[in-house]
């Protein structure tokens, strides 16, 4: 699963299996992108949303990956600082 977050001319791509969220740089015409440094945290655990709140990214957490084992409570989001 992923999901993906369009701020001014930089995409940010989030991939939960790897608990990461990688920006990519695009071009003025959107037509192609350079794909810089992954943002992690530790909050991390399975992320599958982001959303923008000023200059702060809020993530859900979801532990989709423990849905058949027991998740850890509560579920979180994560606010991490909007770099750039």
């Amino acid at each position: 699963m992923t999901k993906l977050l369009l701020v001014d001319s930089t995409l940010y791509v989030v991939l939960n299996r790897f608990a990461k969220i990688v920006p990519i740089v695009l071009s003025d015409d959107f037509s192609e992108g350079k794909v810089e440094a992954g943002i992690t945290d530790k909050s991390f655990k399975f992320p599958t949303t982001i959303a923008k709140a000023g200059n702060t990214f809020l993530v859900v957490i979801s532990q989709i990956n423990k849905r058949d084992d027991t998740p850890e409570l509560p579920f979180t989001i994560s606010q991490i600082p909007l770099t750039k």
